[in-house]
């Protein structure tokens, strides 16, 4: 078992790794912001906690709220990737980057 530094480190990489892979796609499209929402999806959480979680960034990103603060940066757009990870080598993208205008 990874101690939680090491799981950290190793999380943060892969990301990293991921957001590098994932900006070429991005590279023509200039946003205010790439967020990654790496989410815990681990057997520390419960499965109704799980879809808490999943219920609740649908939500968010569809909220009319969300929507105004993006259009008011300078672009008026933000990417989002929605991936989850219970592990340092099980992630899985749910959504891949899209842009939300």
């Amino acid at each position: 078992m990874l101690s939680l530094p090491r799981l950290m480190t190793t999380l943060m990489l892969a990301v990293g790794m991921l957001l590098v892979t994932s900006a070429v796609a991005l590279a023509e499209i200039r946003v205010d912001l790439a967020l990654v929402l790496a989410v815990d999806v681990s057997f520390s959480m419960e499965p109704d906690e799980q879809d808490l979680q999943r219920h609740g960034f649908a939500e968010a990103v569809q909220s009319p709220e969300v929507h105004r603060a993006i259009r008011q940066g300078v672009l008026g757009r933000i990417a989002v990737v929605y991936v989850e990870w219970s592990g340092a080598f099980d992630q899985e993208i749910i959504v891949p980057w899209t842009v939300i205008v």
